[in-house]
């Protein structure tokens, strides 16, 4: 059976389970939903095909329980599930790593909440302090999720000499190294494209790409490239173009 579809299968399980239980609290959370679908992570959920309110806790609590299975089980390893955690929060389900660990309280209490729906009221607690952290908090926290470059060498706008022999692009996120991001000339007459070897274009690690010169850079010369796609470990395109210039001495 292939991860996707066994992922699949225990997500399809859990909704058996979990649907009841949030069908008998929709009421109790519509005013939480309804406020959620209303700021920016509504429209993220729309996006991604979640049409509804509702999407909150019927899709919101069955991945908890979904994860939750992952954690009790190890199913994956912790980079896998750090990966796969990733992707749901891109989906709009920013706080699950979060409720994942609030999910501490139940598992080190089940005297006091002996099942599932037994807590119920204490995911209802957990989700009224997303809402009132929204704006501070989860919402910035989304924007970071998706990869950007966040320094470059030589830094962009910098004057430098003629000896570089190599340009370095750092990424805010762990990158899919099994494929070169595209770059690109910039569309300005006074920039010289920089020249790289892409035979010996590399990554150094997850976040660090290199790429050697083919030649000497030329003095007193102004020289840019535009980063315009590259894809991060969770397969998600981040936040490009970046253009990169520089001028040598």
């Amino acid at each position: 059976m292939g991860e996707s579809v066994f992922r699949t299968l225990i997500h399809e399980i859990c909704h058996n389970y979990s649907a009841p239980i949030c069908e008998q609290y929709q009421e109790y959370f519509k005013e939480i939903c309804d406020t959620l679908y209303n700021t920016k992570v509504g429209k993220v959920l729309k996006n991604n095909a979640y049409g509804d309110p509702g999407a909150f806790t019927y899709e919101g609590i069955n991945r908890l329980c979904e994860f939750y299975y992952y954690q009790m089980h190890n199913t994956f390893d912790s980079m896998e599930l750090d990966r796969r955690i990733h992707n749901d929060k891109t989906k709009g389900f920013i706080w699950l790593e979060d409720m994942l660990r609030f999910m501490e309280v139940f598992s080190s209490n089940r005297d006091i909440y002996p099942d599932f729906q037994s807590f119920m009221p204490q995911l209802h607690g957990f989700l009224s302090e997303v809402v009132n952290l929204m704006d501070k908090y989860y919402w910035p926290k989304y924007q970071l999720l998706f990869s950007r470059v966040v320094a470059t060498y030589p830094a962009n706008g910098a004057v430098v000499d003629t000896n570089v022999t190599a340009v370095y692009i750092f990424f805010s996120q762990p990158m899919f190294t099994g494929m070169k991001f595209n770059d690109g000339i910039l569309n300005q007459s006074e920039l010289s494209h920089i020249p790289v070897d892409f035979d010996k274009i590399t990554w150094v690690n997850e976040y660090t790409y290199k790429m050697p010169l083919s030649e000497p850079l030329k003095p007193k010369t102004k020289y840019g490239v535009k980063v315009f796609r590259a894809i991060d470990n969770a397969y998600h395109y981040g936040q490009y173009p970046y253009d990169l210039i520089f001028e040598t001495k």
